[in-house]
């Protein structure tokens, strides 16, 4: 039986900016940031000679990984890394927002990550706010912690543009992990595939339609 990361209950509370989110959420989240985050034990298996930038993306971090330590990607050494720099990321996204896709306070977390205002005080009403926000899933995990908002789209399209030309994807086998960040992924490369019902996130691949929410990362 898979350990569910439990997060303090958010109280409800009608906040006038996206500054009040932030604080809160900051708050709400701050027992997760007990001990080291995944993605910086990732990156400090190659310190003290490779200087990790947590200001920067993780993805951009890991290109210029690679470029320091000279790897080309059908390197062992490259394909090792890779691996578990996908493990630290889905763990870095579980151990922001939780596992479990029923918990309230981990729906109000993100729904103050990407700054909706005020923050819904059920379960319903924040699965349904968070679903009608168009923002990659990478962004929004390595974002977490830098001081810097996610971008959010308009739609969907322009959100399945963004990931496949900057391939933040969330690799097939890491996102099984955890049912919250599962419930999440949606079907970028067949957007229509999206169907939703009152904001709900996902639906049926299309037809002949790869789908690349569950696609390798590659970058």
């Amino acid at each position: 039986m898979g350990i569910r990361h439990s997060l303090p209950r958010l109280r409800h509370t009608t906040f006038t900016t996206s500054i009040s989110n932030t604080i809160i959420y900051r708050m709400a989240m701050s027992s997760q940031s007990k001990g080291e985050a995944p993605l910086l034990q990732f990156f400090n298996l190659y310190s003290p000679g490779f200087q990790y930038d947590p200001q920067q993306p993780a993805t951009s971090e890991f290109r210029r990984l690679r470029q320091y330590k000279g790897w080309k990607k059908k390197d062992p050494r490259e394909k090792e890394a890779h691996f578990k720099f996908k493990q630290a990321l889905t763990a870095q996204f579980n151990k922001n927002y939780g596992t479990d896709e029923e918990s309230l306070t981990s729906w109000q977390a993100l729904c103050a990550a990407v700054r909706i205002d005020p923050i819904p005080d059920t379960l319903q009403e924040a699965r349904r706010a968070f679903g009608k926000v168009h923002v990659n899933l990478v962004d929004l995990t390595q974002g977490y912690d830098n001081g810097k908002p996610v971008t959010i789209f308009d739609t969907v399209f322009e959100l399945s543009k963004y990931t496949k030309e900057n391939d933040l994807i969330f690799p097939k086998d890491r996102a099984k992990a955890g049912g919250l960040l599962r419930c999440l992924l949606r079907k970028i490369n067949n957007p229509m595939a999206d169907r939703r019902s009152g904001g709900a996130r996902g639906g049926r691949k299309g037809k002949g339609k790869k789908d690349l929410s569950t696609i390798d990362l590659d970058f």
